[in-house]
């Protein structure tokens, strides 16, 4: 019994194997070879081939959309895509006919992409100043600002903004602007932000604000110099903030010099209960003029301590950011305005605060 079943199940196996065979071979006695095809576009369009292998007769080919065009010369058939710039693709059917046999090839086109190298928002100092971004794109583009002080335009395959000098010493100023490629379908907004004067202010050459700062001597019997940290740029105030929120225990930032045998320290105030505490970024070099500079100095930072109880923020991220601030290697720019001072780091002329002293 179970050899006949064993042959009766050979035998309809024989059988579909022999109607697929037929079936795979009417279908390719059907159809078209193709031997090579090349009819993917890009926006901007252009010329593609498909290629047919050896068949017998004369060959034609038909498009289904009007914007896709063919010809065909010999064997090769050759396609042609206009231009379409904007966000959509498209897709057109090329039916390829040989004698008896025929055989279908889609035809795509994508849509404009444009892709700038950078998408961070772009920052100019306060002196203005021009900004370079590479970017790619099959469709011209152009930029389009609603503000005076920024403007845009594109040299090759770049894209280049310019910011005049903002008059205001304290106020930065934003603004966003629009990156168009094609018909107006396309656009990329960008956020544009241009820092306060003070970003680029050059301190009078002649003055030495180093010294100055360092000799207020304006405490105890006249014996050092100390002074409050008071206004921050936005950057360093939203840090201050946050470390406040997070340790109300945090009260402020001071400068004393000197300070013990420091001859400078920048203090983290705090107050838990009626109890002063402190914490100290100390320099025992004090103030260090860059060079032959008088306007810049560097702290140079030699450790820390603290008295009464430990700072307890010191791992906060918000602290290390403004730590890292306080004592870059790179220094500051120190911009005396009456009995106060400013100082702007020359790492980064956008971080800045001003002292004052008390």
């Amino acid at each position: 019994m179970k050899k006949i079943i064993y042959i009766m199940t050979l035998f309809a196996a024989l059988i579909l194997s022999s109607c697929e065979s037929e079936s795979y071979r009417a279908f390719e006695e059907t159809q078209v070879k193709i031997k090579q095809s090349e009819v993917n576009f890009t926006a901007k369009g252009g010329t593609g081939t498909i290629v047919v292998a050896d068949t017998e007769g004369s060959i034609t080919a038909t498009s289904n959309e009007a914007w896709c065009k063919v010809s065909v010369s010999g064997n090769v058939i050759t396609v042609t895509v206009e231009q379409k710039l904007d966000m959509s693709g498209r897709t057109a059917m090329v039916t390829i006919k040989a004698k008896d046999k025929t055989n279908y090839v889609p035809v795509y086109q994508a849509p404009v992409y444009l892709t700038l190298d950078s998408y961070a928002d772009i920052s100019f100092l306060g002196r203005g100043g021009t900004v370079s971004i590479p970017f790619e794109c099959e469709a011209p583009v152009t930029v389009v600002s609603d503000a005076f002080w920024v403007t845009g335009t594109t040299q090759g395959e770049n894209l280049v903004l310019q910011a005049v000098a903002n008059p205001e010493f304290l106020q930065g100023r934003a603004t966003k602007i629009k990156v168009v490629a094609g018909n107006n379908l396309v656009i990329l907004p960008l956020n544009v932000t241009q820092g306060e004067l003070i970003t680029s202010y050059e301190p009078d050459a002649s003055v030495n604000s180093v010294e100055d700062f360092l000799n207020k001597k304006n405490y105890d019997n006249n014996t050092y110099s100390r002074y409050r940290i008071t206004t921050l740029s936005s950057r360093l105030e939203t840090l201050r903030k946050n470390l406040k929120t997070a340790y109300p225990i945090f009260q402020e930032i001071r400068i004393q010099a000197p300070r013990s045998t420091y001859k400078a320290s920048i203090i983290f105030y705090n107050l838990d209960g009626e109890t002063a505490s402190y914490y100290y970024l100390n320099c025992t070099n004090g103030f260090v003029p860059v060079g032959d500079s008088k306007s810049v100095a560097v702290f140079k930072y030699s450790g820390s301590s603290y008295s009464g109880t430990t700072a307890p923020y010191t791992g906060n991220t918000n602290y290390t950011q403004l730590n890292a601030v306080l004592i870059s290697d790179a220094g500051f720019t120190v911009i005396p305005d009456g009995e106060s001072f400013w100082f702007r780091s020359v790492a980064n002329p956008l971080d800045y605060f001003k002292v004052e002293p008390f």
